[in-house]
């Protein structure tokens, strides 16, 4: 008799584990620390929650910004009273969830090392952590958009994965909730029309194609019934303002939106500190790298794709319609994760066998990283509490 050969067992690694561990902690911290107390009070735009309609039938009555108002409606109903830490939670949460997903999108397009670099990057951003601890709708911008980039990279692998066809229907379906939302899914539907066919082929039976369809129209019938109900949401769902601006204005605001993320902040005390960039000067160099590498490649449907949202997300935010300028911040920290990777990518180029100059690239880049974490954090959790402009607009106190 033969021996049979026992299956190899797959080693548990330890360090991976533990490294997701600390950084999963790392993003908790980030969200939760001091979440209701680093400024006096909240702001008026948080307070409005308190009045808000939430629950099913005020989702029914008006379900846009569906999946905030879904976070929402979970925490009033288990938790009573709210105070200022549990008014934020659910955009703590969702800024957490974005951050993870985000590392995701990396991964799929740039493989490790830039999908940590650019994680770490954005998630101590200034910008998402204002938008991520604050009760404001922002945070379902940078959600959003960050999901849809997900969404679109999961599809282009062309997975033969039935059921994960179902989940991103579900999912874009969701995302349709978002006002403005719509005009970037369905320019993406079209761009990947072959891998939607794809995975509709992929359905192998009767009973998962009828699936697929349902979980593209599973939540339609709300939408549907909330427009025949009150037509004047249309508006508000294509992220449209009730009486357009000049064309000059819009134009003006359009630009705006670059000048506040490269030369001159916008004027935000809840979210903002004073009139300085989005991008620190780091974020800067690399961004523009970023743009510089992609408009060499400009034939690359990746280009396309993030070139094309970010001129829709700019539309949407100048329009005034309500679009948050968090619809395009993952998109610009996109860039500015291209940008390492290619600054990084063209020193090795020039010293392909050289330790010590690789060395020093790696180095120059880890100093940049650590300054721009450190520059991003303290400007947010020492230097915007202690602004008197920014204090002087949480003047609104609620007791846990």
């Amino acid at each position: 008799m033969t021996d049979k050969k026992q299956p190899k067992q797959r080693k548990i690694n330890w360090w991976a584990i533990i490294l997701i561990v600390l950084a999963l902690a790392a993003i908790v911290f980030l969200m939760i620390y001091r979440l209701g107390n680093l400024m006096p009070g909240i702001t008026y735009n948080e307070n409005t929650l308190y009045g808000m309609r939430l629950g099913w039938h005020g989702i029914y009555h008006n379900p846009l910004n569906l999946p905030m108002k879904l976070l929402w409606s979970i925490d009033f109903k288990l938790f009573a009273p709210i105070g200022h830490f549990l008014l934020r939670l659910p955009s703590a949460i969702t800024g957490g969830l974005t951050i993870v997903a985000y590392y995701i999108l990396l991964q799929l397009w740039f493989g490790t090392r830039s999908a940590i670099i650019g994680t770490i990057l954005f998630a101590t951003s200034a910008w998402t952590l204002h938008v991520s601890r604050l009760a404001t709708i922002d945070i379902e911008y940078l959600a959003a958009t960050t999901f849809f980039l997900l969404l679109a990279a999961i599809l282009q692998k062309k997975i033969k994965t039935k059921y994960i066809y179902w989940l991103i229907n579900i999912a874009w379906g969701l995302l349709l909730y978002v006002p403005g939302m719509v005009f970037l899914i369905v320019y993406n539907i079209f761009r990947q029309r072959r891998e939607i066919s794809f995975g509709f082929r992929t359905q192998n039976t009767i009973i998962s194609k009828i699936i697929y369809l349902l979980s593209a129209i599973i939540w339609l019938p709300l939408l549907i019934i909330n427009f025949i109900r009150s037509p004047h949401t249309i508006t508000s769902w294509l992220a449209f303002p009730n009486h357009f601006a000049n064309i000059f204005h819009i134009i003006k605001e359009f630009g705006a939106v670059f000048y506040h993320i490269f030369i001159y902040g916008p004027l935000l005390p809840s979210l903002w500190l004073g009139r300085l960039p989005i991008l620190d000067i780091f974020g800067i160099i690399a961004a523009l790298a970023g743009i510089y590498f992609y408009v060499t490649h400009i034939r690359a449907t990746r280009t396309h794709l993030i070139f094309v949202s970010i001129i829709l997300g700019s539309l949407l935010v100048a329009l005034g319609g309500g679009v948050s300028i968090s619809i395009v911040m993952p998109l610009i920290y996109i860039l500015v994760t291209t940008g390492i990777a290619y600054l990084l990518s063209q020193w090795l180029s020039i010293f392909p066998e050289n330790p010590i100059a690789r060395s020093v690239g790696y180095t120059l880049i880890a100093l940049a990283i650590t300054a721009s974490v450190i520059y991003n954090v303290r400007s947010y959790f020492i230097a915007w509490p202690h602004n008197q402009t920014s204090i002087s607009v949480f003047d609104v106190k609620v007791k846990d």
